[in-house]
């Protein structure tokens, strides 16, 4: 339905699909989950993080998946969260991410900068804890806005 799998390039078929009269544009609704649309009828965040871990006692590598729940793109995103208990982050990959006390912000590097509407950024990092245990980050803030988790 896209060439090269770049959604910006549709096939006549895939624009009929996604466009068309009856195409998924007109007549979809975006699931509560991701945060657009809650079915409290409130505004709800324009974003969503993923957040998973693996932990081996004394260290651990998390994977982190930002989804974009607006209708704009995002550029130049930033992620702020604090890392629980005595977690330390000791390197990150395909995010820049530092460290004061327990708060990390990690912001996109030249190739994540940017996350289109309804498209997800991921970046990992791995650190180290002193008390033995690893946890994930309870909330995520980007660019100053709280996203949902999952």
């Amino acid at each position: 339905m896209a060439t090269g799998f770049d959604a910006s390039r549709l096939t006549g078929w895939g624009r009929r699909i996604f466009d068309g009269t009856d195409g998924i544009k007109q007549t979809a609704r975006e699931a509560g989950v991701f945060g657009s649309v809650p079915d409290d009828g409130s505004t709800g965040a324009s974003c969503a993080v993923t957040c998973r871990l693996g932990d081996w006692g004394d260290s651990f590598n998390a994977d982190v998946t930002i989804r974009n729940t607006a209708a704009t793109a995002v550029e130049g995103w930033r992620l702020d969260f604090a890392l629980p208990g005595e977690q330390k982050l000791d390197h990150a990959w395909n995010a820049r991410a530092t460290q004061q006390g327990r708060q990390v912000r990690a912001t996109g590097e030249s190739w994540t900068e940017t996350i289109p509407p309804g498209g997800t950024v991921s970046f990992g990092f791995n650190g180290s804890s002193t008390a033995g245990t690893n946890g994930v980050p309870a909330s995520f803030t980007l660019n100053g806005s709280t996203c949902r988790t999952s």
